[in-house]
């Protein structure tokens, strides 16, 4: 009875283990780990701390629609007759801007540039005979920029244009994960910018000296400051390279004025006669807009932090920002009349800098 009982047992205790592994296997295993959290599609993105300065080199130009300084006709004084209105092109000379973003860690950013552009837009001459690539034969050269009551008559011309531009520009970011590759960067801030441009032609002949020349001018200026706001996408590709693109508008409330003037040296008075005025618009508000998209590179150069290197193409348009005082007719004093346009900057643009990792 004694070794039944033992047997008995022994078959239990066998029982109960395998109860006990049938009840193991069938309850699912608990990690000691918490539960990943899920990641949403877009998400704050997790910046190093640290600050990237760089420096920019550009190839830009600045373009209005207030650079016409003289009209060849096919005929003069004739009321059918064909005109074309004869422009300064602009050039592309080489201007730089410098900057600075700093991260403290997170999503956020701060960043400051300041961007200059000084040079000499072009030049352009006027001397007959004069080339039709059209067809018509111009008999005649008419001074636009000078005062009809001095005469409008030339054999030549020429003409060069100077322009300055300088800005700055303060902003925050909020820097942001879109899906698993995309970076995109919101930002806000403000811009403070001014510019001037000088504009001469000189005619020779006709109705102007033919070696001292008549001289006809107008300038303008303009600054303002105020709100910046915009928002930028980084893409990458393969071997550290990405594409990225940003756009910007910004509203301005700044003052602009413009003064025009004219000299004659062939006139028959003792003193050549001058004709001039200036105006000033006062504080207005002016829109503007600013782009750029290219393609750009990084790479960790030591435990310091990262080198990166971009460029491509960036625009800019300050609407109703250029004003030109026209001269009335013989007989009318000072300016007759005022045109508005917009001034644009373009160009191609090369950056290159250095993320460091802290503090």
């Amino acid at each position: 009875a004694r070794e039944q009982l033992e047997t008995t047992q022994q078959e239990l205790e066998a029982a109960h283990e395998r109860l006990d592994a049938n009840a193991a296997a069938a309850t699912p295993a608990v990690s000691a780990a918490p539960a990943s959290e899920t990641v949403g599609f877009v998400r704050e993105a997790d910046l190093p701390r640290g600050l990237a300065p760089y420096v920019e080199f550009h190839v830009l130009r600045a373009t209005d629609n207030q650079q016409a300084f003289a009209t060849l006709s096919t005929d003069e004084g004739a009321v059918l007759a064909t005109t074309s209105n004869k422009v300064v092109q602009s050039n592309y000379e080489l201007s730089y801007k410098l900057g600075a973003i700093y991260s403290p860690g997170g999503a956020h950013d701060f960043a400051f540039s300041y961007q200059s552009f000084d040079n000499n837009q072009g030049d352009a001459k006027l001397i007959p005979p004069f080339e039709s690539p059209d067809g018509n034969v111009y008999t005649s050269l008419i001074a636009s920029l000078a005062p009809p009551a001095f005469g409008q008559d030339a054999v030549s011309a020429r003409a060069n244009d100077e322009f300055r531009y300088t800005s700055y520009d303060f902003e925050a970011g909020e820097n942001l994960a879109v899906g698993e590759n995309l970076a995109l960067r919101l930002f806000g801030g403000v811009r403070y910018t001014n510019f001037n441009e000088h504009f001469q032609a000189f005619y020779f002949g006709g109705d102007f000296d033919p070696v001292d020349g008549g001289r006809s001018n107008y300038d303008f200026g303009f600054w303002g400051v105020g709100p910046r706001v915009g928002a930028g996408g980084r893409y990458p590709l393969l071997w550290g390279f990405n594409l990225f693109g940003q756009a910007a508008v910004s509203i301005l409330v700044g003052e602009k004025e413009a003064e025009s003037g004219f000299t004659n040296p062939a006139d028959d008075s003792d003193t050549a006669p001058t004709a001039f005025v200036h105006r000033d618009f006062g504080v207005q508000v002016f829109p503007a807009i600013d782009m750029r998209v290219g393609l750009g590179w990084d790479h960790t150069i030591s435990d310091w932090g990262r080198a990166f290197v971009e460029g491509g193409y960036e625009f800019q348009n300050y609407f109703n920002t250029v004003e030109q005082l026209t001269w009335g007719p013989p007989g009318a004093t000072g300016a007759f009349g005022q045109t508005s346009g917009d001034l644009g900057i373009d160009g191609l643009f090369f950056r290159g800098g250095f993320r460091f990792n802290g503090p």
